[in-house]
């Protein structure tokens, strides 16, 4: 009951033997994560070379292009 209302623990679990893959819910169930990144100069001319020629294999010619007009700028 303290669980339940006041001490912070949750003992919601998944059901149908789910809870051997999948944690009980908590609050962080209902947290959306959102990741990001940050490229110096220097990263992008280190890289860059190598980031445009993986665009070209797999015919993605504007990731290409939008790294190709940074490293321009460098």
């Amino acid at each position: 009951s303290c669980g339940d209302y006041a001490s912070g623990t949750n003992h919601t679990l998944p059901t149908y033997g789910y809870s051997k893959m999948y944690s009980g819910v908590n609050t962080a169930t209902f947290l959306k994560h959102i990741t990001s990144q940050e490229l110096t100069r220097a990263g992008l001319a280190n890289i860059g070379q190598t980031v445009m020629t993986l665009a070209e294999v797999e015919e993605l010619e504007a990731h290409r292009n939008a790294v190709a007009i940074r490293l321009k700028d460098l």
